[in-house]
């Protein structure tokens, strides 16, 4: 890492790309500071079928339902690298739009025309 510090920085601005966009597509994703990003689902149910309907999609993430977080606070957990490209996230946030309306979890209303922040 100390050879590389660009990788440090690709790494970061590809956490904040993920994490700001996710917010502005409903989700709710908590207050991480690391490359891990949570996002609630807060339904055992509909977790499992939302973390393999993302695995269908082509996006590979992690389901962590009670006992491992509390009841109601089920979450995906998404890992971001420094070498994920800003098409690979823009296609996991197209992902996580389609699915997040399959299954009725955004926070909020958006239409398909909303943009994405740079």
């Amino acid at each position: 890492m100390e050879s590389e510090p660009k990788l440090i920085d690709s790494l970061w601005q590809n956490v904040n790309y993920l994490k700001t966009n996710l917010e502005l597509l409903g989700f709710n994703i908590l207050n991480s500071n690391s490359a891990i990003i949570p996002v609630i689902i807060g339904n055992d149910v509909i977790g499992k079928k939302m973390a393999m309907r993302m695995l269908e999609e082509g996006v590979y993430l992690s389901y962590f339902p009670y006992p491992a977080v509390p009841v109601g606070k089920e979450r995906l957990r998404l890992t971001v690298m420094s070498t994920h490209t800003k098409e690979d996230l823009d296609m996991t946030l197209d992902i996580f739009l389609k699915v997040g309306k399959e299954f009725n979890i955004l926070k909020k209303d958006i239409n398909e025309s909303s943009s994405l922040a740079a």
